[in-house]
């Protein structure tokens, strides 16, 4: 089974999250499943074909997809409140997260104890699927916190997105700037 030749694996979690959100809602919007609620719920709910779409993917990997979903909910209904105290500020009213398509790709994102970056050259996500890291020397992948992996049309994008240190500059009093307008 490959995370990448699979789309329903990873929109169906997405999409069966959605669904079962946007039918618990309450007219009012004060109260809606909250991650916690969804994620205990599709740990048990079969599809139609009778599987659990949640235990297609690995369970924090598929934790990940409905944290996303949750975030893109609450984001709607700070922005619905906003837009009943300011209407001038949107063009339009807030509209609630879309379904996802039978074919169409979701983003993955895999942790750091899902997922290995082996010697700093190539991404590991199961013991069969070894992906190359481009640029590897530039970069110190070492202490990486997460793997995403973003669907386009025609390909597939990975942001890893790792720890870096900052370094100290030394203030020299010389400040530059531009406003664009």
């Amino acid at each position: 089974m490959s995370y990448f030749k699979e789309p329903i694996q990873r929109s169906s979690i997405f999409r069966k999250s959605n669904s079962t959100r946007s039918t618990n809602l309450d007219e009012t919007e004060k109260s809606y499943l909250s991650y916690y609620d969804l994620d205990k719920l599709l740990k048990t709910k079969p599809n139609l074909e009778g599987t659990v779409n949640y235990k297609l993917l690995p369970a924090q990997t598929a934790q990940q997809c409905i944290r996303l979903l949750d975030k893109s909910y609450s984001s709607f209904f700070k922005g619905i409140s906003d837009y009943k105290k300011h209407p001038s500020k949107y063009n339009s009213i807030p509209k609630c997260p879309k379904y996802k398509d039978k074919d169409e790709y979701n983003l993955l994102v895999f942790t750091n104890q899902q997922a290995n970056i082996k010697q700093n050259k190539y991404i590991q996500l199961k013991a069969s699927l070894h992906i190359p890291v481009p640029q590897s020397d530039k970069y110190d992948f070492s202490s990486f916190k997460q793997i995403r992996i973003l669907p386009y049309k025609d390909h597939v994008k990975i942001e890893i997105i790792y720890e870096r240190n900052c370094i100290d500059f030394k203030d020299n009093k010389r400040y530059a700037s531009i406003d664009l307008v």
